[in-house]
């Protein structure tokens, strides 16, 4: 994987373990002076934090696509139409953060089921895409089946979606699935080196009521919701709140990331952390 934001900060740090302990000794404290949007749109491949122009940075991200579909693609797959499969790579990463909706993407880019398989076990395997299981449990019903997908570096999305400074980033009409994404990337890299791993899922109704993530631990439940703004308000936990009622015991906390700088306690196990916290 790419390096994680606090592996880029050289820092021990383990959102995975860190979550699934007491968060009250950090409420209130505030983390200022941390540029999460540069971290976002710069992704965590090392080579880009050595370059400090914007070019540079384009010009690093066009060579590493370039080198990746003509090298590590190839190599793993008989691809007999290279334009289809850039085409298939390109409309997986720009639904990052999204129902997984095989037969659209099909359809939109003319290739048949075994091919589609094919070219996208191509793309797990090489650390461009994952998918993102939804959440499942006896006690719930009309849990939704289908699964995410999600890029595993923000950088390299955002480059396609020529998104190359902070000020287009929060102008862009996908800034929630962006930054929802660098919150997926975050966990799976902290969850590969935690020393109290949970399984990653989301959590989706029938009736469209949707948690981004839950870190499901062997004993208990942490729910996550994302938020683009720099403020937090209780209502936006009421999706953790009904899931809170529903599995009852196994509920551990909620927490809503957002663009803020403070670290609140808004309910009893309901936190709003900072997402560069």
């Amino acid at each position: 994987y790419p390096f994680s934001l606090k592996e880029k900060n050289q820092s021990s740090d383990n959102i995975i373990d860190i979550f699934s302990k007491d968060l009250d000794k950090y409420l209130l404290t505030k983390y200022e002076n941390i540029s999460v949007e540069k971290d976002i749109i710069d992704g965590g491949y090392p080579e880009i934090n050595k370059i400090d122009s914007q070019k540079g940075k384009y010009l690093w991200f066009s060579s590493y696509i370039r080198t990746y579909i003509e090298s590590d693609a190839k190599e793993l797959a008989n691809i007999r139409n290279m334009d289809k499969f850039i085409n298939m790579y390109k409309h997986c990463m720009f639904r990052s953060g999204s129902i997984f909706n095989k037969n659209d993407i099909q359809i939109q880019v003319g290739l048949d089921g075994k091919t589609f398989d094919s070219y996208f076990s191509v793309l797990e395997h090489t650390y461009q895409i994952q998918k993102l299981q939804p959440y499942f449990n006896n006690q719930l019903k009309r849990l939704a089946k289908t699964p995410k997908i999600f890029s595993i570096d923000t950088g390299v999305l955002c480059h396609l979606l020529q998104i190359n400074t902070e000020d287009e980033f929060n102008k862009s009409p996908l800034k929630g699935e962006i930054l929802e994404t660098f919150i997926f990337s975050e966990l799976l890299k902290a969850n590969s080196y935690a020393q109290s791993r949970a399984n990653l899922y989301y959590y989706r109704t029938t009736d469209k009521k949707e948690i981004d993530f839950i870190l499901e631990y062997s004993n208990k439940i942490i729910a996550l919701e994302i938020k683009a703004s720099k403020t937090v308000k209780k209502d936006d936990f009421k999706h953790i709140y009904k899931l809170k009622e529903e599995i009852n015991k196994e509920f551990n906390k909620g927490i809503v990331l957002y663009m803020g700088d403070t670290f609140l306690q808004i309910d009893e196990n309901m936190y709003a952390v900072p997402v560069g916290f």
